[in-house]
């Protein structure tokens, strides 16, 4: 799985929110148990996206165990 794509904000004072974002994954179904793992970011500046002293667009790993039923 692999994904780029970017979100650009235009206006007064939005000069901090654009930014530009990527994930790239796999996922493998094992006898209806999905099992996950992505690997994802930002280049999202610090000055839009800090919430409570933590960049909310800094780089992840992302683990998921699922089943539909």
């Amino acid at each position: 799985v692999a994904h780029v794509g970017h979100q650009r904000y235009t206006g007064p004072n939005s000069s901090n929110l654009s930014y530009t974002d990527w994930k790239l994954g796999l996922n493998r179904d094992f006898s209806g148990y999905v099992l996950a793992a992505y690997y994802t970011g930002t280049n999202a500046k610090d000055a839009g996206y800090t919430v409570k002293g933590k960049n909310l667009g800094r780089d992840q790993l992302v683990l998921s165990v699922s089943r539909t039923f």
